[in-house]
C-alpha cells in the first residue's frame, strides 16, 4: 500500500489526485481489506457519476449507429474516479485507472466536485436500486505489462499477486466491473454468465 498525503481539500472544489486522501492499494488482500472497513457492503446503488470525462461512449454510440446496431456495451472509460451514491445519503469514490492500484473512500469529494462530473447512470441503469452483497478481487501473478506509472506511482515487481480486476457483486445477480487498460479505468457489468451487459442505444444516445 502506498500512503499518500491528500486531506480532501480541494482548491477551488476541483478535483486533485493529490488531494484526495484515499491510499493506493496494490494488492489484492488490501482492496478486500479496504471494501471491508468502508462498510458498503448492504448498501443499495442510486446513481452514479464520473469526476472526469467518457472517452469511449460518444465513439461506441456513432460506431452503433453507423452499424444500424440496436444497443452498445455496457462500458465506459474513464481517468478519474467513479462516484457511487448510496441509499444512506453517502458517495462511494473508487479510482482504478493504473494497472494494480486502486483506490476507495466514502465521503471524501465535496459537492463542487461530484456537480461537475458526468452522469453515467444510463450506461448502469441496470444497477441502480441493488444491493451491493460484496467485492471479488481477481488476481494474476504477472507483473502488468500496461502499468504506466501515472502520477509517479511505483509498483513492485516481485509481488507474489497482482490486482488484475475487482467485481462488486450486486442483488440483482449482476457485477459491476473495474480494471484498467493504459492509463485508463475501464468500467461495465457483467450477468451470472460472466459476458458484459449490453444497454438499447435508445436509452444512451
Amino acid at each position: 500500500m502506498l500512503k499518500i498525503d491528500g486531506t480532501n481539500q480541494f482548491a477551488d472544489g476541483y478535483y486533485s489526485w493529490y488531494d484526495w486522501s484515499a491510499d493506493v492499494y496494490q494488492i489484492p488482500e488490501e482492496v478486500l481489506q479496504a471494501f471491508k472497513q468502508l462498510k458498503i457492503s448492504g448498501r443499495k446503488i442510486i446513481d452514479f457519476r464520473a469526476v472526469g470525462a467518457l472517452y469511449s461512449d460518444v465513439v461506441s454510440i456513432k460506431r452503433a449507429i453507423q452499424n444500424g446496431d440496436l444497443s452498445i456495451e455496457r462500458c465506459v472509460q474513464i481517468d478519474w474516479p467513479l462516484i457511487l451514491y448510496l441509499d444512506d445519503g453517502g458517495r462511494f469514490e473508487i479510482d482504478y485507472s493504473d494497472s494494480s492500484c486502486v483506490r476507495m473512500s466514502k465521503d471524501a469529494f465535496p459537492d463542487t466536485i461530484c456537480r461537475k462530473g458526468t452522469n453515467v447512470s444510463k450506461f448502469f441503469s441496470n444497477c441502480i436500486g441493488s444491493t451491493i452483497l460484496d467485492l471479488e478481487v481477481k488476481s494474476t501473478s504477472e507483473f502488468p505489462s500496461d502499468f504506466t506509472g501515472s502520477y509517479s506511482l511505483t509498483l513492485p515487481e516481485n509481488q507474489e499477486q497482482y490486482i488484475e480486476k475487482i467485481s462488486f457483486l450486486l442483488s440483482n445477480g449482476n457485477r459491476l466491473c473495474f480494471s484498467t487498460w493504459m492509463d485508463f479505468g475501464l468500467v461495465w457489468t457483467e450477468g451470472n454468465d460472466g459476458k458484459i451487459q449490453f444497454v438499447p442505444l435508445s436509452e444512451v444516445k
